[in-house]
């Protein structure tokens, strides 16, 4: 009788996972997400018209995470990470919400963070302190409201010779 009812106590619990799974299945919403990264004119003559507009480029294999947020946005719960393809774009699935967009690099190591962004040329550059790294890392890309099947295009706006770092000062001459 005891062998019964626990197997039937594991067939029951069984049952419900897989019927959890098949519905979490159901409310999935299909993301394409394409990246842009927007880089200024930074040559020194003065642009033409269409220099002035800048140019973007697609964020080639660049990693992104998704989390869940709460109601101040700070970061819950990592849901998914992506990478996106040679044109900027991914598509993937995930439950409605709302979630925090950030790329995967702030998720490693400050020590990391720092040695990946450090460039050494102190002729031309002033690298950032610690606390700016910290300040970078914990701060979102993006923050996502997704109710239905949707298409997220993302830019990534570049400054000119330090591109996505905010913790990097170009301190070298004006452009020619």
């Amino acid at each position: 009788m005891k062998k019964i009812l626990f197997f039937s106590l594991v067939f029951i619990c069984i049952s419900c996972g897989i019927f959890t799974k098949t519905s979490a299945k159901k409310n999935a919403i299909k993301v394409e997400f394409k990246g842009l990264a927007f880089i200024p004119y930074c040559g020194g003559m003065e642009p033409t018209k269409e220099q002035e507009k800048g140019t973007y480029e697609a964020l080639s294999n660049e990693k992104y995470a998704l989390f869940t947020v709460n109601d101040c946005q700070m970061r819950v719960k990592k849901k998914t990470i992506f990478t996106l393809n040679e044109v900027g774009t991914a598509t993937f699935s995930i439950e409605p919400g709302t979630y925090a967009l950030i790329s995967t690099d702030k998720l490693l190591p400050l020590a990391e963070l720092k040695k990946k962004y450090h460039i050494n040329d102190q002729l031309h550059y002033t690298n950032g302190s610690d606390a700016c790294f910290e300040l970078w890392k914990s701060k979102n890309d993006l923050i996502l409201h997704i109710t239905k099947d949707t298409v997220i295009n993302y830019v990534q706006k570049r400054k000119c010779w330090t591109g996505n770092n905010p913790c990097l000062e170009y301190t070298g001459p004006a452009a020619p």
